[in-house]
């Protein structure tokens, strides 16, 4: 049994570039844009974008915090450091909702599916 490599991320005429870690259920991808670090997952039929303006907190490091209650996970006994609440909560975050429910779809869509996406993200940070 072989691997397909996974397809890299080249996009020079935005300045973008990655590669995608998944191509199944969660779809991963992350890179640069810019100066910046992006994060991108796709799971069930939900997925959410993290472009991270700070060099010592990337993209792939505060996207997990997408979906949490910050304000409640400040109070709980083991908080998320604040340094990477901050981060966060300065950070571009986007997320949708894809395919309908119980479809799965969000876990399942193509590499190109997610760079249209992905490319869509970048466009909605550029004109912010």
């Amino acid at each position: 049994m072989s691997l397909e490599p996974l397809p890299a991320i080249d996009l020079p005429e935005i300045g973008l570039r990655g590669q995608f870690y998944t191509s199944v259920s969660p779809v991963v991808a992350w890179g640069t844009y810019k100066d910046k670090t992006w994060h991108f997952r796709a799971k069930y039929e939900h997925w959410d974008f993290v472009l991270s303006p700070f060099p010592h907190f990337r993209a792939e490091d505060i996207s997990d915090l997408c979906g949490y209650d910050l304000e409640l996970m400040g109070r709980s006994e083991k908080p998320f450091p604040e340094g990477m609440i901050h981060a966060f909560q300065n950070a571009f975050v986007l997320s949708g909702e894809y395919g309908a429910p119980g479809s799965f779809a969000a876990g399942n869509m193509s590499p190109d599916e997610a760079v249209r996406i992905i490319r869509e993200c970048i466009v909605a940070y550029e004109h912010n």
